[in-house]
């Protein structure tokens, strides 16, 4: 008598797989205006030139606390602006955010409820604060397809520091080889890479399809559309 065949879905589960998507970017289509919010504010609110900046779209995708050091410390240590000056002024910004008009990329809700089907362990991991990841998320009408929300709160670094990462690995109690996260951006792919989980890179925000094929992901789609759950099978090694 032969075997039967197992069943992909019956196997995947038995919650020994982890699937994550990051937000700003690959689900939410958010880079361009937020981060035009952003700099705009930083030039009418703290006064620091933003222009230089706007042009490196690499790194858009950097936690929004972090830039500080990254893109202005010469302009704020020159002008003597304060440590509390930038935290208001980033209490402000995440206001602001929130007004947003804020939509999902094509396709993101198939991907996310196609994920779901065969996915137990389904989480949104982003760098933004908890509560409002989980805000966005039920916005855009997503909410109940994630297990958990991993944000950023508590964390010392953002991506591409793999901290994120190692978090939502260990909130589920898995190996880092059975997880995979769907990242528009290399510092995205860098933070999963840099946990021990796989990446597959995805073209919606505001890195090319060319420029993801240079990172380390294990998988580059153009778009949500060209996503079939056997590539995920395939990432894992799983019988189809």
């Amino acid at each position: 008598m032969q075997n039967k065949k197992s069943n992909p879905k019956s196997e995947i589960r038995n919650p020994k797989y982890l699937i994550c998507f990051d937000l700003d970017g690959t689900l939410m289509d958010s880079m361009e205006i937020v981060n035009g919010l952003f700099f705009d504010m930083v030039e009418r609110d703290l006064g620091l030139s933003a222009e230089e900046f706007r042009s490196h779209r690499e790194l858009w995708a950097v936690a929004v606390h972090e830039r500080f050091d990254m893109f202005f410390k010469g302009q704020i240590e020159k002008k003597g602006i304060t440590k509390e000056q930038i935290a208001d002024f980033l209490l402000k910004f995440r206001e602001e955010k929130k007004k947003l008009d804020l939509h999902l990329v094509p396709h993101a809700d198939d991907a996310v409820k196609l994920v779901s089907e065969y996915f137990e362990n389904v989480a949104c991991v982003s760098n933004n604060k908890d509560t409002a990841l989980a805000d966005y998320l039920e916005k855009l009408g997503i909410g109940g397809y994630f297990k958990k929300v991993i944000g950023n709160t508590g964390l010392k670094h953002s991506k591409p520091d793999p901290e994120i990462y190692e978090k939502a690995v260990a909130a589920f109690g898995l190996e880092a080889k059975n997880c995979v996260t769907f990242e528009d951006s290399s510092v995205g792919i860098q933070s999963a890479k840099n946990a021990g989980m796989k990446a597959i890179a995805i073209a919606t925000g505001v890195e090319t399809f060319e420029e993801l094929k240079r990172t380390e992901a294990d998988l580059v789609l153009e778009k949500f559309s060209d996503l079939k759950i056997g590539m995920i099978f395939d990432l894992f090694g799983i019988e189809k």
